[in-house]
């Protein structure tokens, strides 16, 4: 089982990306006790290369959780975390208007993808894919929406616990969660798949088509962007057949 210790943190901010092993260095010195794979999981990565490498990096798996019609025509992925108050102002800005445009219509599919900046956002991400995925989007709004309250809590991890009881999440399905690793493992290992083909540099980024949007950006910037991608994903007309002489 892995166990955390959380120092104070100062307000949340954006920062650049960081490769995994900086990632896991900087969880250890904010006193995140990180757990080694076993040799059985090592062999298993070894003999399979495309899982190594994390396969199609827009495949989904059981730790997504789209919102919007699976037959959109274009599929966007979210890069954020959880401790990013850019991310959280997107969250509470930009997003509704890009679900009520293109979301809602059938036009888009979204998917939110963590990408923890520190172990407190780990933690929390590690919580919202614990809860009920009929309950992800509500909890995550929940905490974006309250951010400032949490993320610098002398004791975040039982804040985030307050709220994520509200989602209907249990405190012994968060700690059988967390007791056998596999939910943890795999956002880092989403991350550095994010690292190697998207490039990530800071968060919020989005895969937008086959062009990346970076930064919680006005919404113009995301509707132009959309639409572009869109343009692009249409199908062809096939061509029309010449009418016969009369």
């Amino acid at each position: 089982m892995i166990r955390f210790s959380f120092p104070r943190l100062s307000a949340p901010t954006s920062i650049p990306s960081l490769s995994l092993g900086l990632m896991l260095g900087l969880m250890l010195a904010l006193g995140v006790a990180m757990a080694t794979p076993s040799l059985a999981e090592e062999k298993q990565a070894a003999s399979n290369p495309a899982a190594a490498k994390g396969g199609d990096p827009k495949a989904l798996d059981d730790l997504d959780r789209p919102i919007g019609s699976a037959t959109a025509p274009l599929t966007v992925f979210e890069y954020s975390s959880l401790t990013c108050s850019h991310c959280a102002a997107f969250h509470k800005d930009i997003l509704p208007k890009i679900k009520a445009a293109y979301i809602d219509t059938g036009k888009v599919r979204w998917v939110v993808r963590d990408y923890p900046l520190d172990g407190v956002a780990l933690r929390a991400a590690v919580a919202a894919r614990c809860a009920d995925p009929a309950q992800f989007f509500t909890l995550i709004d929940l905490l974006y929406n309250e951010q400032a309250k949490w993320a610098g809590d002398r004791d975040p991890q039982t804040a985030v616990m307050r709220y994520a009881r509200l989602s209907g999440l249990n405190d012994d399905k968060l700690k059988a969660c967390n007791a056998n690793d596999r939910v943890l493992n795999q956002i880092l290992a989403k991350r550095q798949v994010a690292d190697t083909n998207f490039k990530i540099q800071s968060t919020p980024s989005f895969v937008v088509g086959n062009e990346m949007v970076v930064g919680a950006r006005d919404y113009a910037t995301f509707e132009a962007a959309i639409n572009k991608a869109l343009a692009a994903a249409a199908p062809t007309p096939a061509p029309t057949a010449p009418k016969p002489a009369p």
